[in-house]
């Protein structure tokens, strides 16, 4: 697919608007102002098995001499060397001479200016020349490129300025589009919290008319999430049980005195019990939601019972 095909070259950089982490996942709209380093992903990458991606930490401002602005996303590696540029203002060009490379200092001042921020927004260094003072368009920009830039990275909780911010710059996408390539950079990352749905983000990425049900449908995934934990506990239980159970009916071991094999016994059924015990629980646990949840007393679940389930602890879930 078209990403996977880029040739990066000798520019290394560019624009988020084209990202792809596989043919499936839709590219999004995004200002023409946000460059990704080809370090921190290489479209070659894209497609090639599910590639994790790098938490985004920080990213540099950079004006070329008489140009636009741009925010770029950079590796850590990268940030630092980018910073030892700024301090000692200037940086190598690679020149071919006879019998090998020449290294030719720069002046960094002379070629453009650069500032390194946080994602947050908080400057961390910039060059001697640059201008912190921005147009009033220039800074809008900016603070759209951050917030648009902690959406490709994930981030959840966003102001309701930010959000707009976000909503604006990713207009001309539709619904779907912003869902699934959130969710596919989402499942490329470690992170802990992986439901969206009761954050701020869950605005961009469903339409305005069910907003008021957003925090229903969050609940019913952290149940449903809940429910297959509890399930998979169960089977990996029932599968250790069934293997101590064919240890317990295995024949002696030679190697074995009576008295070890004795112990070994003992350990064993101990264990069991202790699995026994823990399944017990387990069944007890799910039998109590099921009878919380079966409202009308049939002994099946259905959408009544949760409806009713919902509205009647609607008080302890909103507050």
């Amino acid at each position: 697919f078209g990403f996977a095909s880029v040739r990066v070259g000798d520019d290394p950089l560019y624009p988020l608007s084209i990202f792809q982490a596989t043919a499936t996942q839709p590219p999004l709209p995004f200002p023409a102002s946000l460059l990704v380093s080809s370090n921190w992903f290489r479209p070659r990458w894209a497609g090639m098995g599910d590639r994790r991606l790098k938490n985004i930490a920080v990213v540099m401002e950079w004006v070329p001499k008489g140009g636009e602005r741009y925010l770029v996303v950079l590796t850590l590696s990268e940030a630092e060397t980018v910073r030892r540029m700024v301090h000692t203002d200037s940086y190598a060009v690679i020149h071919p001479a006879s019998g090998g490379y020449s290294k030719l200092a720069r002046e960094l001042s002379g070629a453009a200016q650069v500032g390194l921020h946080l994602l947050s927004g908080h400057a961390l260094d910039k060059s001697r020349v640059f201008e912190e003072e921005r147009p009033d368009d220039a800074a809008a920009a900016l603070q759209a490129g951050l917030q648009c830039l902690r959406f490709f990275n994930n981030d959840m909780h966003f102001t309701d300025k930010q959000l707009a911010l976000v909503m604006g710059s990713l207009a001309a996408s539709s619904v779907e589009q912003r869902q699934g390539f959130f969710e596919e950079n989402l499942r490329r990352r470690r992170r802990e919290r992986r439901l969206w749905g009761d954050t701020p983000v869950a605005k961009v990425l469903t339409e305005q008319h069910a907003w008021d049900s957003l925090r229903a449908q969050a609940l019913v995934e952290l149940v449903r999430g809940k429910l297959h934990a509890e399930l998979r506990f169960a089977r990996k239980k029932r599968a250790e049980r069934s293997r101590l159970r064919v240890l317990l009916s295995a024949p002696p071991s030679p190697f074995l005195s009576d008295d070890e094999h004795v112990m070994q016994t003992a350990e064993l059924m101990e264990k069991v019990d202790v699995i026994e015990a823990a399944l017990k629980g387990h069944a007890s646990s799910l039998i109590e939601v099921f009878a919380a949840w079966d409202t009308d007393g049939d002994g099946l679940l259905n959408r009544s019972d949760l409806m009713s389930f919902l509205q009647a602890h609607r008080c302890s879930y909103t507050s």
